[in-house]
């Protein structure tokens, strides 16, 4: 079994949830909220993110989460996290896969991130889902 590098904890904010259906497709717009406790990083997601989920017909729907993190990183100094999560729903049983890269102002932390390809799983939580972050090997 694979060890898992980071795991965050998304709680979705239901009332503000906004979406468009057309003939020609829909967007999902699902802001959220959350946190993540690693031994690389802690922090809370900042006001903003949202989850954009894209439709058209005849084709799978697609999932890009959008959020930065302010905490500590490993070394206790105050930094930043911004992650982009995407990914496609493909109606297969499991957790949703998706394809996470980030961006930091910490140095401790984008040596951990720096030349490395990662993967997530998106499992379902009460009152929103857990995002299970994964090294999948070098760039």
């Amino acid at each position: 079994m694979q060890k898992t590098f980071m795991e965050f904890e998304i709680v979705i904010d239901g009332a503000g949830i906004s979406d468009l259906r057309s003939p020609d497709g829909a967007v999902t717009i699902i802001p959220f909220g959350g946190r993540v406790d690693s031994p690389l990083f802690r922090g809370e997601i900042r006001p903003g993110a949202a989850d954009v989920q894209t439709e058209k017909p005849g084709e799978a729907r697609v999932l890009s989460a959008r959020y930065l993190f302010y905490g500590t990183d490993a070394a206790g100094k105050p930094c930043s996290l911004y992650v982009e999560n995407v990914g496609r729903l493909t109606g297969e049983p499991g957790p949703i896969r998706a394809t996470p890269t980030f961006l930091t102002d910490s140095e401790t932390l984008a040596d951990a991130l720096r030349g490395r390809r990662f993967r997530s799983e998106v499992h379902g939580a009460p009152g929103g889902v857990r995002i299970l972050i994964y090294e999948d090997g070098q760039e």
